[in-house]
Parts: C-alpha cells; structure tokens; sequence
C-alpha cells in the first residue's frame, strides 16, 4: 500500500517530466525486490554482539574475547586466505554449541536478517554438533539436534511475531562434512541426509537443504 501511495504520488507530480517519472518509479519497484541471503551459516553468521555475549557468560579469558573481535573485524575487511577464514570460523565456533546458544545464534541471524530487509532468511548448520550443556559431556543425537534447532526457529519467529512484526521466511540447511581428518565423517554424512531425508518429509511447509562440505579430491 506504502508503495502503491508513492508511485501514484509520483505520477500525478506535476513538476517531474515523464522521463524522471519512470526513474522514480523504477527506484520504487527495485526496493520492492524481495531480499534474500541463502548462505548463512550459524556459526559464520552470528552477529558479533551475540557471540561476545555468549563468550562473557561462558566466562571466556581476555585473550579468547580479543581473538573473537579480530575475528569479526578480519571478516569486515575480507579474509586474504582460505585458511584465514576457517582459523576465525573456529575461533568465532568456540562458544556456540548447547542448544541455547544455537538458539541465541539463530535468532540473532533472523533478526538481523530483517534490519537488513531479508523477505527470506537460511539457517545453515550440523545437527550433530548440539551439546546438552556446557561440560559437552553427552551430545544430542542428529535427530535431537535436528528437532532442537526447528524448535528454536520456530519459537524466535513466534517471539518475534508477537512483537507485532513479520519475521522472513526461514529454512534450514543441513551442512554434513567428508574429508580425510576424520574417519567417522562419510557415516556421519550418510546418517544426518538421511535425518534430513527424513525431517523434510515430516514437515513439508519447511524448505531444507543438504550442504555437503569437503575436499574436492
């Protein structure tokens, strides 16, 4: 309707000629094009101040919070290596991994996702990789990770709705991994396409993906 209100405001204004009539109004339907980011890791793309926070009532050294800003402040510039990237990836990963920190991370995501005008926002993570508490003494099945990390996205849209806002619309991508440092990882990869396999059939009003990671040799 905003949209509506504007476009008829600039047709009907009697100083622009018709040339600047159709840039204005062509100015008006590109910000209409809906926005997405489908490549948003949860450990890669949680917003600094919810990982800080994390860090701090984790009780993180000095040392781990300063490596946690020279992170974020490296991924600003742009990483110059491969390497680089994974070694901020990791040090970024370091406090994300109970299901309340899943689900601090997932919202902070979504949320930003709107400041940013996202109509669609992707959550993209393992669901092996969900602790039941900070020792990471027991670790929840992919299943269990699974159901946890939908569970967070739905009520973080619900808090948010209730807020009288409209959150993106939000799918889930499973990211398994095959490479050579670890033996378990292809039966890993095997069992968690097959929970994806498997959860996409249960809940069809969701979109999920499959994201392989890996060498390529």
């Amino acid at each position: 309707k905003e949209a509506r209100k504007v476009m008829n405001e600039i047709i009907e204004d009697p100083i622009l000629n018709e040339t600047q009539k159709d840039a204005a109004i062509m100015g008006v339907m590109a910000h209409m094009i809906t926005t997405t980011n489908l490549h948003q890791h949860v450990k890669g793309s949680t917003p600094k101040e919810v990982t800080m926070k994390l860090a701090k009532n984790k009780g993180l050294p000095e040392i781990a919070l300063h490596d946690i800003e020279s992170a974020y402040t490296m991924a600003e510039k742009g990483y110059p290596s491969l390497l680089k990237f994974n070694k901020a990836y990791d040090i970024i990963g370091q406090v994300i991994f109970t299901q309340e920190d899943y689900k601090s991370s997932i919202e902070g995501i979504i949320r930003e996702s709107m400041k940013r005008g996202q109509q669609v926002c992707e959550v993209r993570c393992a669901c092996d990789s969900l602790y039941y508490d900070k020792a990471r003494k027991k670790p929840l099945s992919p299943t269990e990770g699974t159901l946890s990390i939908l569970k967070a996205i739905e009520e973080v849209k619900a808090e948010i709705c209730e807020e009288g806002l409209e959150p993106p619309k939000t799918g889930f991508v499973f990211l398994i991994f095959r490479g050579k440092e670890w033996d378990g990882s292809i039966p890993m990869a095997i069992i968690q396409a097959k929970e994806a396999v498997r959860i996409a059939k249960e809940h069809p009003e969701i979109k999920f993906g499959l994201d392989v990671a890996g060498p390529e040799d």
